[in-house]
């Protein structure tokens, strides 16, 4: 009859309310009115005595107060009570025609903002639609072009899917107990130009678990037929949970890893190199795709063929990972390979028909530019530009101070190497021993044994005062490294707006304490061990003084808090500050816009130069 989270909270799932009733408290007549003080007549504002009977989605039914019922359901209520003609009443008089205002003000300006494509293309490939029409019509296009390409995404993909289907002879029932469910088949295609066919179950139809559909044409033999879906396939309500569990149920019973309790998708094991240094092999699942490190990676995959049916080309080492570009190289002076991600295949594309310009914006481009953008084809065409950049900051921070002045998001990323933090001097513990004595670093009870390796924190902090020139609230930037690689870039608005740029940084460094803290929590699960403080830059010395020295007071009160909080951090020495010269802070490509060759000065110190065709070619 209804869900229940984690935390005990009640969901109900209500397919229609199906009838009404009223008692002696319902307001009725002329005393759903009154008159203000004014003379002016309103609307009386209750719904006493009134109650709706709601058939849920397993069949039971339930009477519900209205009160409750429009708060949960508003939009179903106003429906019913418009169909039963109740909008009379005082009870929903004074709110029904409001919000079926509201709602149809929603649609129609989702459908003004809908992106429609009469002709769906993707890298200048037509695209079939979703749906039994775009079947017939992938069969259409490859007769047209004299190809195959489309036909042979289906048959790959049925060839897929039969396991998970027990087809029916003709004369033969459907089991009791099974409801009927669509297929539909999705088209796309690949950056590699692969055609790929998927064919989903229309999970919304049906309440989980049993279903059955009906084949269609794509299944050649079958078609007609109805078939029993006895295995998880994409769309069902229950297939990610399904998967989730035998995935996992493989990865700890079989293979002996243990999930990491900073991220479930990580899973780690203990394992020793071939010259005795012990360490942590890591296998990373996101859904269906599988990264393992380790010294001899393809022996987990082996392993991991043996229970789930694992592409054999794809067996090797990888070149893409969800849409970014994996690369290997050699540094020079190295005798072992380096690890690159970037997205600069994904760029090259999605540039391919645009200008190159030597800053990523303009310095003097203010919001105001903005409001030309004021036709529903323009507004879209802005929201695909903002994607593209937006998908393009999980692997390059060049963007972000331009991107943010579009579209207001934070930015997490992992990315490369660089040798900035090399040039970084040890800093003094300041001693808050007097002033901190309560404060320790707590390890978590269940932390594992750390192996291999450890790993320094190198963290720039700055912000950008009053950077929103609407509403004056200024914007965080935060770069971490990890060793010599930047591993969290992290832009964003502040919440309240600061008087002064001492405010603003402070709330900055804040946040950046607050994401070291995580960084580390999710390290120390892994296995990873974490070698002394965490050198953080930041360009406003009023802030390094009053965290980094212990005497130091506080002449602001409103940033008490945060005052307090970076100080008992640095207490237990998980950090050190620093003051750096504005020009020098690596953070500045988050939070400013600046000049082409600032700006390329600043990634040279962020993001790793490869030799690419004899050239140094940046890695974006």
């Amino acid at each position: 009859m209804m869900n229940v989270d984690d935390e005990g909270n009640t969901m109900y799932r209500i397919r229609e309310f199906i009838d009404h009733q009223r008692d002696g408290r319902a307001v009725r007549g002329d005393d759903g009115w009154y008159t203000t003080s004014n003379g002016l007549k309103r609307p009386r504002k209750t719904t006493k005595g009134w109650k709706l009977l709601a058939e849920m989605k397993g069949g039971e039914t339930e009477w519900l107060d209205l009160s409750v019922a429009k708060e949960a359901f508003p939009i179903k209520v106003a429906e019913y009570a418009v169909a039963n003609k109740l909008v009379s009443e005082p009870a929903f008089a004074w709110w029904v025609p409001y919000t079926l205002r509201k709602r149809d003000q929603v649609l129609k300006a989702g459908k003004r903002r809908a992106v429609k494509r009469q002709k769906p293309e993707k890298f200048g490939i037509k695209v079939p639609c979703p749906g039994p029409k775009g079947v017939a019509r992938a069969y259409e296009l490859d007769a047209q072009n004299g190809t195959s390409h489309w036909n042979d995404a289906l048959i790959k993909e049925v060839k897929t899917i039969l396991p998970a289907l027990k087809i029916l002879e003709e004369d033969e029932d459907v089991p009791v107990g099974y409801q009927l469910i669509e297929l539909m088949t999705v088209f796309d295609v690949k950056m590699d130009l692969t055609r790929k066919a998927r064919i989903c179950a229309r999970g919304d139809q049906t309440d989980p678990p049993r279903s059955v559909t009906y084949a269609r044409k794509e299944f050649g033999e079958y078609a007609g037929k109805k078939a029993i879906l006895v295995k998880a396939v994409y769309g069902l309500k229950s297939s990610g949970f399904a998967w989730r569990s035998l995935c996992a149920d493989v990865l700890k019973e079989q293979l002996e890893f243990q999930p990491c309790r900073g991220d479930m998708d990580v899973w780690r094991r203990p394992c020793q190199r071939k010259d005795g240094l012990k360490y942590y092999e890591y296998i990373l699942v996101y859904t269906d795709d599988v990264i393992a490190i380790s010294e001899n990676p393809k022996a987990i995959m082996d392993k991991l063929n043996n229970f789930f049916v694992l592409k054999p080309d794809l067996i090797k080492e990888p070149t893409t990972y969800l849409g970014a570009t994996i690369s290997k190289h050699k540094l020079d002076g190295d005798d072992y390979f380096t690890w690159a991600i970037g997205s600069e295949a994904y760029l090259q594309e999605s540039l391919r028909v645009v200008k190159k310009r030597i800053a990523p914006m303009q310095l003097t481009l203010k919001k105001k530019v903005y409001s030309t953008l004021d036709t529903s084809q323009n507004l879209i065409l802005l929201l695909l530009l903002m994607m593209t950049l937006l998908f393009s900051t999980c692997n390059s921070s060049v963007f972000c101070a331009g991107l943010w002045n579009l579209v207001k998001h934070p930015d997490r990323v992992l990315v490369m190497d660089c040798g900035y933090a090399d040039h970084l001097r040890p800093l003094k513990k300041a001693d808050y021993s007097q002033f901190y004595e309560f404060t320790k670093d707590e390890l978590p009870s269940d932390m594992p044994t750390p192996l291999g390796k450890a790993v320094e924190f190198t963290m720039f902090v700055d912000a950008s005062h009053a950077a929103n020139v609407v509403t004056r609230q200024s914007r965080t930037g935060v770069l971490f490294f990890v060793n010599k690689a930047p591993i969290i870039w992290y832009l964003k608005k502040q919440n309240s707006v600061k008087t002064s740029s001492f405010g603003s940084e402070f709330a900055a460094l804040k946040t950046g304490v607050e994401l070291l803290e995580g960084l580390r929590f999710k390290l120390r699960m892994m296995g990873i061990p974490i070698q002394g403080y965490c050198h953080t830059c930041v360009d406003n010395m009023s802030v390094v003084k009053n965290s980094s020295v212990p005497e130091s007071q506080l002449k602001k009160k409103s940033n008490a808090v945060a005052y307090h909080y970076i100080r008992s951090r640095c207490a237990i020495d998980i950090l050190r500050i620093e003051w750096i010269i504005s020009a020098e802070n690596l953070a500045n490509v988050l939070t400013k816009i600046q000049p082409g060759t600032v700006c390329d000065r600043l990634m040279e110190h962020i993001m790793w130069k490869a030799k690419q065709n004899g050239k140094l070619a940046l890695l974006i």
